[in-house]
């Protein structure tokens, strides 16, 4: 129970007895005289007793007769005294009726998470969840993310000395998921972390070739008077920055150093505290809006909600290797596959864009989806030192999200038929949670259909094609009497894509990173995923999401079969109806 909670009804356990014990004491010396005492009662019975058959409203309801001429007034005159006396308690009995109503309205509120005890006004904060809907699962109020951008975390932040932080601010301490016993290196490269106090340094001599010019790193575990557990089993730090394929590559897996907290103010008598949240990871394939979904930011949502850390303030840190590790914009800008022995000949230039497309992509993908989970722009790791060797030491830093992807350690992408997956096994209500959480950060409602739309994927690509899609479109529109769009997403901003995608209740699309729109497809709706070639790919995702149908079918050499086509769409508008029926109770 929260301390708001706690606080009401303590206020309302103690207050009422108090005040009720408080007033019977004053005034029942003044009733005695007129009335036997009564029997023990609760509280909750003395004050209905009192509120609704009193002696006081027996009086006013039939008040007694004047005495006769020349009689004795005494009674008479103790009568009225009683009256008196009784007026008051009754007064000051509905005050209190009245400030028990209002401790038991706050009480409930509370228990509610309305308010608090001592409400204090709050900024409100990015995608706070809204309400549950129908299906038990948390949306997302859409906020526009233009006014809530702020500037990244400085590197010019005046550093403080450490040596005034000794103690329990100095000292580290972690918590990590999803270690197993199966040794030093495979355990990194499961495991989620999220460390306190965390200290980074740039790297003393000479970079690994595989590091990007602007150095390589050290990263500082520190400890107090008393020697941590970890120092006897230092791979319990360890932990991976790759995602998929790329989780147990070396040149990613990050042993920190256990030091004393003596000995690296010795070291390093300065450092810059970085208080805001703070997650370091190395991007794979950013140039592929469906990789930046599912390979960059889902894994980000991940580790900071399965943390209970989700913060749209968080910044976010590219770690960098540009030379001999494939897939990030880093290394596709200008990769050293290109130039077989490039680095011992000279032929690869660090720093130097020869896939302009490339960077084209790359820049265009961060610039429109990091604000999906994150107000500030995406920094890379020498940012933060500007220069300097001064230490950056963080009060929150989240580290590894191997298996937070789509595709685990698997690489395949679901090319092989014959895998068997739980990768993905489980995670329906995250993927929902997702889909809610960066939607409304890119500044879009949620709004379920409520009339069919069809929505057709035009690839401009030779690579998979899909042939006669304007006349396939004809058709459907023809024959089943529903609006049908044919778009290339390309041709979109980002918040146009999700309201359109997000108006379908049928998606037709070939594979690759365009079909990765469907994550934003309303409950109940229905993918179909055509392949001229590579059959199935993807499915170790969709097959999982749960809150949407694939339907996968061939297309060999990109020629549709209209026939099947149709039926499926029909069978799709019939299963949305079904799983909406609020919206189409004739099908329910």
């Amino acid at each position: 129970m929260s301390t708001a909670v706690k606080a009401v009804l303590a206020g309302l356990v103690l207050s009422v007895p108090v005040a009720l014990w408080s007033l019977n004491r004053s005034t029942s010396g003044k009733i005695s005289s007129a009335r036997p005492a009564d029997p023990p009662v609760s509280n909750e019975q003395h004050v209905a007793s009192h509120r609704v058959n009193t002696p006081a409203d027996e009086l006013f309801a039939n008040p007694p007769p004047p005495p006769p001429p020349g009689g004795n007034g005494a009674a008479a005159g103790e009568m009225l005294e009683l009256r008196r006396h009784l007026e008051e308690k009754e007064e000051k009995i509905s005050t209190l009726m009245e400030q028990v109503k209002a401790l038991k309205d706050r009480a409930a509120a509370a228990l509610a998470g309305a308010i608090s005890p001592t409400p204090q006004p709050k900024a409100p904060k990015a995608s706070t969840p809204a309400a549950t809907g129908p299906s038990g699962q948390t949306s997302y109020t859409a906020l526009d993310p233009a006014t809530r951008q702020k500037p990244p975390i400085a590197a010019a932040t005046a550093p403080d000395s450490l040596l005034k932080k000794v103690g329990k601010w100095a000292a580290s301490s972690h918590i990590c998921s999803a270690r197993d016993f199966s040794g030093e290196k495979r355990s990194a490269t499961h495991a989620h972390c999220h460390f306190k106090r965390m200290c980074i340094a740039p790297g003393k001599g000479s970079p690994p070739p595989h590091y990007a010019t602007r150095g390589h790193y050290d990263w500082y575990y520190l400890y107090d008077d008393h020697a941590p557990r970890v120092m006897n089993h230092p791979d319990e730090l360890n932990f991976t920055l790759g995602v998929g394929p790329h989780q147990g590559d070396h040149k990613l897996i990050i042993g920190p150093k256990i030091v004393k907290i003596d000995d690296f103010a010795k070291e390093f008598p300065q450092v810059r505290h970085e208080r805001t949240l703070t997650h370091i990871y190395y991007e794979y394939n950013g140039e592929n809006f469906g990789h930046m979904v599912t390979d960059v930011l889902m894994p980000m949502y991940g580790i900071m909600a399965g943390f209970g850390v989700l913060d749209y303030d968080v910044q976010l840190v590219r770690y960098q290797i540009t030379h001999d590790l494939g897939h990030s914009c880093d290394y596709q800008r200008n990769p050293g596959w290109e130039y077989p022995g490039a680095l011992e000949s000279g032929r690869w230039k660090p720093g130097v864009v020869t896939r302009a497309n490339i960077d084209k992509n790359c820049k265009r993908f961060y610039k429109m989806l990091i604000p999906a989970v994150s107000s500030r722009p995406a920094l890379v790791l020498g940012d933060l030192f500007n220069g300097t060797q001064t230490p950056v030491c963080f009060d929150d830093l989240l580290v590894g999200t191997p298996s937070l992807s789509d595709d685990c350690n698997a690489g395949t992408h679901g090319r092989d038929l014959n895998q068997v997956t739980v990768c993905n096994t489980g995670r329906m209500e995250q993927f929902w949670a997702f889909r809610s959480y960066t939607k409304a950060n890119l500044g879009v409602e949620d709004v379920q259909p409520t009339e069919h739309h069809v929505v057709v994927w035009k690839r401009p690509d030779f690579r998979r094609p899909l042939k006669d899609l304007d006349k396939v479109c004809d058709e459907i529109r023809a024959k089943l009497k529903v609006k049908v769009t044919l778009i290339d997403w390309a041709t979109l901003s980002i918040g146009d894509q999700l309201r359109l995608i997000g108006s379908a209740t049928v998606h037709i699309t070939g594979p690759g990173g365009g079909s990765f729109i469907a994550v934003y497809l309303p409950r109940g709706a229905t993918s179909i995923r055509l392949y001229s070639q590579d059959f199935g790919m993807e499915f170790h995702f969709f097959n999982f999401l749960g809150y949407m149908h694939p339907v996968h079918r061939r297309a060999p050499g990109g020629n549709i079969d209209t026939v099947d086509l149709l039926e499926e769409v029909k069978l799709g508008m019939q299963r949305y109806e079904k799983f909406n029926p609020n919206l189409f109770p004739e099908a329910a």
